[in-house]
């Protein structure tokens, strides 16, 4: 059978994994144009996005099970097939319904790339030096992703039609899956005997469902009614999935997280480290924009281009973290790398301002990308360096799950912070106003309640309404203040994540370089 190098093959497979994860990143910026578009309002746009992070996250570690069992290319090639025919129904979705179905297929396929992504890079080099190579590789896609489809992002939604963000994806991904199969496809290693458990799966993927859409609907609808009984189902959900994984574990009948697993060293640790530098990294992407936007009333364009600065952190700091851990060891640059993360965090919450200019988020942004890309490639490597071979493929899923799940968790909870508190201080400063007549406040009043739901148009329009700007611009004000209590909280969460990195197994240092 074809036997290549298997740099090739990684290539394709890291080309293939830059595009999808442009696909997800993207979407950011063409809700707007969905609302538009379709007629749909704001929270129902937003399912687009909150279902396919739900389903990834919850699928993504199945499907790990999956690469396991079926092989590695062949999962990757079903995920690959599925991304292609979900892009295609997204750009040519005549309404609403067809797009969220097509977003569903997406989120689905989603997770069978990512877990043998990562999988094949895990297991295509035996020598310990081209694997962190492969690594660091690896990771600084996901900042080349965020900088492209941020800046790309942008431009679609001013210039072009959204359905080009879907349409541009199609014709890579048909490169990469033949690349991959004609390169990696006599490295695959299926395991028949590994058993699926379906019912664990529906569980969870009902969990993370109705968790994410319970608490998206909770802004514009409070805790009563439906988005209540869906945070109270994904409760149920979660017990049940416990009752039942620890039922399959007792009777040795290969749950979803399996304890053979979760006993490897370092990997439960990557796991956690993985969740909390995810959990407090992507508060920017989602709480960032709205500042830029609303405070500062950029341009969509300029609120994705303002966000390449990460991207282009993360790029440099991925592949750096490579001859750094060769020097100080994994343990000691993941640590390195969420302290930096943390000090350009803190430097957000400094440096923005009433302005709501980009320029000077600039450096701290950079800095913060650069401190995830040095943790997040030795993340990859101490979690997975002692797991069986049977079981790489489920303990990619997971690693990658549970960034996914952080990364929407975080930000829908860090920026539904921020526009609760900001939104009830905006009301405390509005009934201290006296200079303002019935009808203004009245309008005020609703341009306030409008932002509190993630509906930002007629806060803007009123300020650039001169008898009311001075009323616009207390609000801007408290969501200045909210932007700042945010980054500090994200700067928190990733100093806890260092924390916990000090449990990883110490390994590599100058012994380990030398040895290896």
């Amino acid at each position: 059978m074809r036997r290549t190098d298997p740099w090739t093959g990684v290539a394709f497979v890291i080309f293939a994994f830059l595009f999808r994860l442009m696909s997800a990143w993207i979407t950011v910026s063409v809700l707007p144009a969905f609302e538009r578009d379709f007629g749909v309002a704001a929270p129902s746009a937003e399912l687009t996005l909150t279902l396919f992070l739900g389903l990834a996250g919850a699928l993504i570690a199945p499907s790990g099970i999956l690469a396991d069992k079926y092989g590695r290319v062949r999962l990757f090639t079903y995920g690959t097939i599925g991304m292609i025919v979900g892009n295609l129904m997204s750009a040519l979705a005549p309404n609403f319904g067809v797009l969220l179905v097509s977003r569903i297929i997406e989120a689905v396929s989603f997770p069978a790339m990512g877990a043998a992504s990562l999988a094949l890079v895990a297991k295509a080099f035996t020598d310990p030096k081209p694997r962190s190579r492969a690594f660091g590789l690896y990771g600084a896609t996901y900042g080349a992703a965020l900088a492209l489809a941020s800046a790309v992002g942008g431009f679609f939604a001013a210039d072009l039609s959204w359905r080009w963000s879907f349409a541009m994806m199609i014709p890579v991904l048909l490169i990469a899956l033949f690349g991959v199969r004609w390169t990696l496809r006599g490295s695959d290693d299926p395991h028949p005997t590994r058993r699926f458990d379906w019912f664990g799966t529906t569980l969870l993927a009902l969990f993370v469902l109705t968790l994410f859409i319970g608490m998206e609907q909770v802004p514009v609808l409070g805790f009563e009614g439906w988005p209540a009984g869906l945070v109270l189902l994904s409760g149920v959900s979660l017990l049940l999935l416990i009752g039942w994984e620890y039922y399959l574990s007792r009777n040795d009948k290969q749950p979803i997280f399996d304890r053979l697993l979760l006993a490897s060293p370092g990997f439960l640790v990557a796991c956690i480290v993985s969740f909390l530098m995810m959990f407090g990294a992507f508060a920017t992407f989602t709480v960032l924009p709205v500042y830029w936007s609303l405070v500062g009333q950029g341009s969509v364009v300029v609120v994705g281009v303002a966000l390449v600065p990460m991207g282009v952190g993360w790029m440099i700091g991925s592949p750096l973290a490579v001859p750094v851990g060769a020097r100080i060891g994994a343990r000691r640059t993941v640590v390195l790398g969420l302290i930096i993360g943390a000090i350009g965090m803190a430097g957000l919450g400094v440096v923005v301002s009433q302005s709501g200019s980009a320029i000077p988020t600039i450096g701290p942004l950079a800095l913060l990308g650069f401190g995830i890309g040095l943790a997040y490639t030795r993340v990859n490597e101490a979690g997975l360096r002692e797991v069986a071979d049977r079981f790489t493929g489920l303990g990619s899923g997971m690693l990658i799950g549970f960034r996914l799940f952080a990364a929407g968790l975080g930000g829908l909870l860090l920026a539904q912070a921020l526009t609760l508190v900001a939104t009830h201080d905006a009301e405390d400063k509005l009934t201290q106003d006296q200079t303002l007549s019935a009808a203004e406040r009245t309008h005020v009043e609703h341009a306030i309640e409008a932002a509190g739901r993630g509906r930002y148009t007629l806060l803007l329009d009123v300020e650039d309404a001169p008898a009311l700007r001075s009323a616009a611009l207390e609000v801007t004000d408290s969501y200045t203040t909210s932007v700042r209590f945010t980054m500090a909280a994200g700067c928190i969460i990733l100093l806890a994540g260092a924390f916990v990195a000090t449990r990883l197994p110490r390994s590599g240092g100058r012994r380990h370089r030398e040895t290896s």
